[in-house]
């Protein structure tokens, strides 16, 4: 929509089919930052990774290989190390969400941004906890997409991202006070799970 340049400070989207709402990038003055922020019809304002909490990050990590003569005459040898450098962020997480008239919700998360963990609005909280799955599925590799977005062509890859935890239970709470230490548990919901006997999967059996 803008003229700023791709992927900079001050950049503004739209849709492709035209909803009139408008994505922005903004940078944090303090942690210099880049984040979303996206601006619907309705007034309803939506940020997207303004802090680490909300982003999932992996570190850029190069394999350097160099080779070397051990002794005169000998064959050359090579070796392979790993160089880390910077960490890119590869998903912006919503963060918070403001309506018209000044209500908000928030949003925290857990495992580098991979599991939402907390759901905060006027006069309430929703706290989402997890355990190790016993039986998690394969890691899910990503340095496909990661290549694409950084149009990287040489051999730098980030991490995996690791599927690993299974929902426990969620509570809900009221807040009574200033501080969620004065907060009220409403209700708790647990899950249990068992193996299915197919695919090895964990299903909910119940709460």
């Amino acid at each position: 929509v803008s003229q700023s340049r791709y992927w900079t400070e001050g950049a503004e989207y739209g849709f492709e089919t035209e909803n009139y709402a408008r994505v922005k990038i903004i940078k944090d003055e303090t942690t210099k930052n880049l984040y979303f922020e996206l601006k619907a019809k309705e007034g309803l304002v939506m940020t997207f990774g303004k802090i680490d909490n909300s982003r999932t990050m992996f570190q850029r990590k190069t394999i350097v290989t160099s080779q070397s003569i051990p002794c005169r005459g000998c064959p050359p040898t090579s070796s392979s190390h790993v160089v880390e450098g910077e960490y890119i962020t590869m998903a912006y997480r919503l963060e918070t969400s403001v309506d018209i008239y000044g209500s908000s919700i928030a949003y925290t998360y857990t495992n580098n941004a991979s599991y939402l963990q907390s759901v905060s609005y006027n006069g309430g909280t929703i706290t989402f906890v997890y355990k190790l799955n016993p039986t998690p599925p394969p890691s899910r590799d990503i340095s496909g997409l990661y290549l694409h977005l950084h149009k990287i062509t040489e051999n730098m890859f980030p991490s995996s991202i690791q599927n690993n935890q299974l929902l426990e239970s969620i509570q809900v709470k009221s807040h009574s006070g200033t501080t969620q230490t004065n907060d009220q548990l409403l209700r708790t919901y647990s899950f249990n799970y068992s193996s299915d006997k197919l695919s090895s999967k964990p299903i909910v059996t119940g709460k």
